[in-house]
């Protein structure tokens, strides 16, 4: 009978805030041997050591970015845009799309006409903009994205708001359209549309209000009444009445959030819906359960369990690694708008973030020490499980930084021989290197094949997806393929605590003699792409499989 195989790997990263200074006594922890062949497997070269190769698996790494203008009336996204998804997708595995939903939002289209924003987008069209639900046209425009992305086997990332400015445009002006409800059922048409692709969405980032859909800037999220005179000078941090405004803005980001929530929820359960603060995720955990936490207590709310709502946020960070609070990722008016809540929402990111993505932009001016330095970094990245983040489309800011500074963290792996970049774009999301491997080195047609081994993640973040398994037997005429189960343990699979696994083939009895290479084969169950292990030489871009070592077949022994 054939059993389909599942891997589930949600790896468990050890925190370690020191350098490691002496790197020849960790040899043994990061799989580095002097001896790379594993005799007992009977295979030679097989390779236990990691390859600094740069390796395009689904669902983690870099994003590439797009800034999508919905259209009122029938068109076509620009040619580039499609055309950069298929040309770019051996390299960008994710691409985000943050989309501008101006044209159905009164203030937000007068927002672009009165500081006469230009360079994004052409405001010809803008006069008379009135709120509106979206056009079919304006979803259909859309879909062509999804279309690329499922044609190219790659995943998405989206967010939704009403004010996309690239010149400056004040902050604190209403961009949102009047009616609350209509933004609600924004999100139930955008949904939908969501819902048709569950191969190719990963996360939606929460947005909708605000500038950018950055959820800030805007008196829905700011904990203002909307009725004072302060308010309505745009005086939004002088409101004169909190308390009331506080509410509102609880209730708005509820909304907001629970709305996403609901109507992906049949289809998309295994999609993150993320916040832009964790005090956010704090504000709406309060609404949800009727509790009080503060924001500042974020690492004493219970660990979220699977199948429950809570288990699905999690958090993007448009400044990454900016400053103490990353530009106010890091901090709430419950304590203070500027406190340092960095701690609490780290512990509490270390739990959430094994089960959903987070990751975002780096803060392209704001770099402040030491939190770009790799050996912040690269613990803080593993603290959070950082799985993707904007890539080198456009050079600037910490890219460059980290391009131009050669890497001499904790790991000897990359020790002097790579730029920071380079290890950084390596350790996003996860990466699988298999430490040991032993096959038995005859079998003969009816009998088993043992294998044996343990693989590690050494990525910032656990996969969050499930793959199914597969063993292949290859000569150089033809190819068996075997589902397998092989199940990995998300507490277990860790760089210091490799993931041990046994399986067992049966081979027919009729099987054709010969000595056949051994492959280990995982497909994502998402998408259908491969997932190739990190080893040097390890990894077949024709068969899609990581060979693990050689087994003699023999006909079937008789008396």
């Amino acid at each position: 009978m054939k059993n389909t195989g599942r891997i589930n790997i949600l790896s468990l990263l050890l925190i370690s805030t020191a350098l490691i200074t002496s790197l020849n006594s960790c040899k043994l922890l990061f799989g580095i041997n002097d001896n790379t062949t594993d005799n007992d497997s009977g295979a030679t070269g097989i390779s236990y050591i990691e390859s600094t190769a740069f390796i395009a698996n689904p669902g983690r790494g870099w994003h590439y970015p797009f800034e999508v203008l919905l259209p009122k009336e029938s068109a076509s996204p620009p040619p580039w845009h499609l055309t950069a998804i298929a040309n770019n997708s051996d390299r960008y595995k994710i691409f985000q799309l943050r989309v501008n939903l101006v044209r159905f939002s009164s203030a937000g289209a007068q927002a672009y006409l009165d500081h006469q924003d230009t360079q994004l987008i052409q405001i010809n069209d803008l006069e008379g903009t009135v709120d509106a639900v979206i056009s079919q046209a304006a979803l259909d425009y859309l879909e062509e994205y999804f279309i690329a992305a499922r044609t190219n086997k790659v995943g998405l990332i989206v967010r939704f708001g009403y004010l996309w400015p690239w010149d400056e445009i004040p902050l604190y002006i209403g961009v949102e359209p009047a009616n609350f409800n209509l933004i609600l059922h924004h999100i139930e048409q955008i949904s939908e549309l969501l819902n048709k692709y569950p191969d190719v969405v990963l996360a939606v980032e929460s947005g909708m209000l605000g500038q950018w859909g950055e959820q800030h800037s805007t008196q829905l999220a700011l904990g203002c009444c909307g009725t004072c005179d302060m308010c309505a000078a745009n005086n939004y941090y002088n409101c004169r009445d909190r308390v009331a405004g506080d509410r509102r803005a609880r209730e708005n980001f509820y909304a907001v959030i629970q709305k996403w929530l609901d109507c992906t929820r049949d289809v998309l359960s295994d999609v993150t819906i993320s916040v832009r603060r964790p005090a956010i995720f704090v504000s709406w955990y309060n609404q949800r359960y009727g509790t009080n936490y503060l924001a500042s207590s974020i690492h004493e709310i219970p660990v979220s369990l699977p199948g429950t709502d809570e288990y699905r946020i999690g958090v993007w960070n448009d400044s990454y690694l900016a400053n103490e609070t990353d530009s106010g990722t890091y901090s709430a008016r419950d304590v203070s708008y500027h406190a340092n809540l960095r701690a609490q929402s780290l512990e509490w990111l270390e739990r959430q973030g094994r089960h959903t993505y987070f990751g975002g932009e780096y803060g392209w001016t704001i770099f402040e020490e030491p939190y770009h330095k790799i050996a912040y970094m690269e613990n803080e990245a593993k603290l959070t499980h950082t799985s993707y983040l904007r890539g080198p489309v456009w050079m600037g800011g910490l890219l460059e930084y980290w391009r131009d500074n050669i890497y001499r963290g904790s790991d000897p792996v990359y020790y002097g021989k790579t730029s920071e970049l380079q290890f950084i774009e390596n350790r996003i999301g996860y990466r699988f290197v298999m430490r040991a491997s032993h096959i038995s080195s005859t079998a003969n047609g009816g009998e088993n094949i043992n294998i044996s081994g343990s693989i590690a993640n050494v990525g910032f973040a656990p996969m969050l997806f499930t793959a199914s398994a597969s063993i292949l037997l290859v000569n150089d005429e033809t190819i068996f393929e075997f589902p397998i189960d092989l199940n990995l343990n998300s507490d277990e699979l860790d760089i210091a605590i490799p993931r041990n696994y046994n399986i067992t083939v049966s081979l027919p009895v009729e099987f054709e003699s010969g000595s056949y290479y051994v492959y280990l084969k995982f497909v994502s169950d998402k998408n259908g792409e491969p997932i190739a292990l990190a080893n040097i030489n390890m990894y077949d871009n024709t068969l899609k499989a990581n060979k693990i070592g050689l087994v003699r077949i023999n006909k079937p022994y008789s008396d």
